[in-house]
């Protein structure tokens, strides 16, 4: 959304770009919130996503950042984590239809539209989209910590974010190992969060340079939408004890969910193992050439 809307200056370097990206990015999501859609879940997903984008971002610029990109990262996580509050109910609502909707089956699906049912009547969340108003100051303050931490802002060379994409492809290699190895929630859903950063760090390079990074970018898009999926079923997982359903609904209901996050993650890793395969030696000398051949003209 972020990037996919900003002007870059094609006779700039990655540096600059990136420095008014972020600004841009930081007054974005301040406009959002002082003048909100007329849906306030839409103004909830937008702003949750452009935060998501510029913490993807800010990790381009961490070496050269040091401290300052924890203080950055730390106020664009806090501002985050308010607004998931009001998300978090509308997401297992969306998570149970999810199920419905993938699952085989006449007794699958009787089983489903009974857990759609149970999400759909377990009551208002405590916090809502409605409550948006009341934390707007609040996630304003966030925004300014986050703009004041970037101060001064850097000048960083091609060279400074080429290096802060290998840290962070090297970071999601390491995130996949873990998962591969164990397949915990907690691995999974660090994956999930480092995929999420190389795809926007692959968008920002494929607009940057015009460069032709279409089919690793949807390569990305799909591992991360897959994790996504399989993490919304972990916490409709943790609910099932609290929904208004029978036992035996409780036990089904479990061992569908169970079955589908199996097949998501096996074709996570699987896209994931091709989209990180390549060493990190091999993909610094790919975005060399990136930049080799946008220097070329």
């Amino acid at each position: 959304m972020l990037i996919e809307a900003f002007e870059f200056q094609r006779g700039a370097g990655l540096g600059r770009n990136l420095t008014r990206l972020l600004e841009e990015g930081l007054a974005q999501c301040d406009r959002r919130l002082r003048v909100p859609a007329a849906d306030p879940d839409e103004t909830v997903h937008d702003v949750r996503k452009c935060l998501k984008e510029l913490r993807a971002l800010a990790r381009l610029l961490r070496p050269e950042l040091g401290a300052r990109f924890t203080a950055a990262n730390e106020a664009l996580r806090d501002a985050g984590r308010l607004l998931s509050e009001l998300r978090d109910v509308a997401a297992l609502r969306e998570a149970a239809a999810e199920v419905e909707r993938t699952c085989d089956g006449a007794g699958e699906r009787t089983v489903a539209a009974r857990l759609v049912a149970a999400v759909g009547g377990s009551g208002p969340p405590a916090r809502d989209a409605e409550a948006l108003p009341s934390l707007a100051p609040v996630l304003h303050d966030e925004l300014e910590l986050a703009g004041r931490a970037f101060q001064p802002w850097p000048e960083p060379t091609d060279a400074v974010i080429r290096e802060g994409f290998i840290r962070s492809y090297r970071t999601a290699r390491r995130r996949l190992r873990d998962a591969t190895g164990t397949r915990s929630d907690a691995a999974l859903h660090e994956l999930r969060k480092r995929t999420k950063d190389h795809l926007v760090h692959l968008e920002f390079l494929a607009a940057a340079l015009a460069a032709p990074l279409d089919a690793l970018c949807a390569d990305a898009r799909f591992v991360a939408r897959l994790l996504g999926d399989d993490h919304d079923r972990v916490l409709l997982q943790g609910r099932l004890q609290t929904l208004p359903l029978s036992e035996e609904d409780r036990e089904q209901a479990e061992r569908l969910i169970a079955g589908q996050r199996v097949d998501l993650q096996e074709r996570a890793l699987t896209v994931g193992t091709l989209l990180l395969h390549d060493p990190p030696t091999e993909r610094r000398e790919w975005v060399s050439s990136l930049l080799a051949a946008r220097d070329r003209g």
